[in-house]
Formats: C-alpha cells, structure tokens, sequence
C-alpha cells in the first residue's frame, strides 16, 4: 500500500519530471551533435532514431505515471517505436557490415554449418 501511495505522491510525479527532463536535454545534446557533425548520413540518421529512444521512453513513463488512465496508450506507442527502433538497430548493423547485398555474398561465399549432435537432423 505505500508503493501506491509514492506513486500517486507529487514527490514520485516530480523525480519523473526531473529525470525525463534531464534525459531530454543529455540525448539532445547527443542528437544535436550528431546533425552538427553529419559526415555519413547513412550510418547517423539511423543512431538519432536509437537516440530518440531514451527521451520518448522517459516521456511515456512520466505521461503515464501522471495520467494513469491512459497509461494503456502511453505503452501502445512506446511499443511500436521499440520494434522499430530493433528494425532500426538490425539495418544499423547491416550499414556497419557494408549493406544487405555484402552480407549476403559474405554468406553465401561461406560453406553451410553443421548442426551440432542432437540436431543433426
């Protein structure tokens, strides 16, 4: 019962303030510094989509210890942009290895691999 009474406290709603606003400045500093040096545009709009994740994830968790009503959404959103952002990390990965098209000749040039004894299938 004190958990629940710190939640719904101006205390709990002020360190949730604090803290999201602390993450909004330190990540947009970083994104910030990112379109200021944009040297390879292929490889950094794909780091400012994994650097929005801090600040949006802080954002859903202040909004929905705040409005907990509508906390179900708050989650909806910050969901969908977490499968996102893991597409964007796997094509993030694939730029740092030379493209889809080097990966795939990489793996092809390899032979297959054998499963180990008990799936040797």
């Amino acid at each position: 019962m004190a958990d629940k009474q710190w939640l719904d406290s101006q205390g709990a709603l002020s360190v949730a303030a604090v803290s999201t606003a602390l993450t909004w400045v330190v990540s947009g500093y970083a994104i910030y510094k990112h379109l200021q040096h944009y040297s390879c545009p292929a490889q950094q709009k794909l780091i400012i989509r994994l650097l929005f994740t801090c600040p949006l994830y802080s954002l859903c968790s202040c909004l929905s210890l705040r409005l907990t009503a509508s906390a179900l959404y708050f989650e909806t959103v910050r969901d969908v942009y977490e499968a996102f952002i893991i597409y964007t990390f796997l094509v993030l990965i694939l730029e740092y290895a030379g493209g889809e098209s080097a990966c795939v000749s990489k793996m092809q040039a390899r032979p297959p691999l054998t499963p180990p004894v008990p799936c040797c299938w």
